[in-house]
């Protein structure tokens, strides 16, 4: 199997880069960011983007901005390194100060991949064109059913909502969908179920925004550009739960 990388730096610029349309690593104030997201789960057969948006931050809208200001690439890594050091770059884009282009910038960059991952989405996934009322009420009471699972701390019914997510991210990363359904039992069970008390927060009927991404086969919904469908909070730690779903089989799952 061909392993796929996202990597982005940024320098005082808030960012979103990802996926077809999907953001996979995020700068939300632009205090900087250098990181590496697998993306295999994103990439669709033949045509794919590289989805970029960028702006000033709003905490500092006139800082000096440095030389370099980001750099977004996706890649396919060599099969024999341990650190995921590029074997083919797909896609790239990079901008510096001197860019004339202004802010905010929104790009998406075409890419073609010859070796697409295993996964069932993309086969699955009915194409939407506009979001009824009917399926916003749809994809509120999912979210709201994984908001309840997870502040009853409800395992099986947990598992039972991201299932089918599991079990297809699973197969694009290359990884048994069993041995997977077990590690996220046990990342629930040993994380965030093990805080004395945490509230949920994100589920609310006027939280959510709702935008559809990758040629329409995902709703990617959000709270905002920073905050995703759901955030935990308790006395001691604070976790991010983005959401993404699809209409499988005429029923919408949450399938990223």
């Amino acid at each position: 199997m061909t392993h796929h990388l996202l990597k982005l730096f940024t320098g005082g610029l808030t960012a979103a880069v990802g996926i077809n349309g999907a953001p996979i690593l995020i700068d939300p104030i632009g205090i900087g960011l250098s990181g590496t997201m697998p993306a295999n789960p994103w990439l669709k057969p033949k045509e794919n983007t590289l989805s970029i948006f960028l702006a000033r931050p709003l905490t500092a809208p006139d800082v000096k901005l440095p030389e370099i200001e980001v750099q977004a690439e996706v890649f396919t890594v060599k099969s024999n390194s341990p650190l995921g050091e590029p074997d083919i770059i797909l896609a790239r884009y990079e901008r510096n100060a001197r860019d004339p282009v202004p802010l905010p910038v929104s790009r998406e960059i075409a890419f073609v991949i010859t070796a697409p991952p295993p996964t069932n989405l993309w086969a699955e996934a009915a194409r939407i064109t506009q979001l009824s009322a009917g399926d916003q009420i749809h994809l509120r009471t999912l979210v709201q059913k994984f908001a309840d699972a997870l502040q009853r701390r409800n395992l099986d019914g947990l598992s039972a909502l991201l299932d089918y997510k599991t079990k297809d991210c699973a197969l694009a990363n290359g990884q048994d969908p069993d041995e997977m359904r077990q590690v996220i039992r046990k990342l629930y069970a040993e994380g965030m179920f093990t805080e004395p008390s945490f509230k949920v927060e994100g589920a609310q009927a006027n939280a959510l925004t709702f935008k559809l991404i990758a040629g329409g086969q995902v709703v990617w919904m959000f709270q905002s550009l920073s905050t995703p469908a759901l955030v935990v909070r308790s006395q001691t730690a604070r976790y991010t739960l983005p959401v993404f779903a699809a209409k499988i089989g005429g029923s919408w799952r949450i399938v990223r």
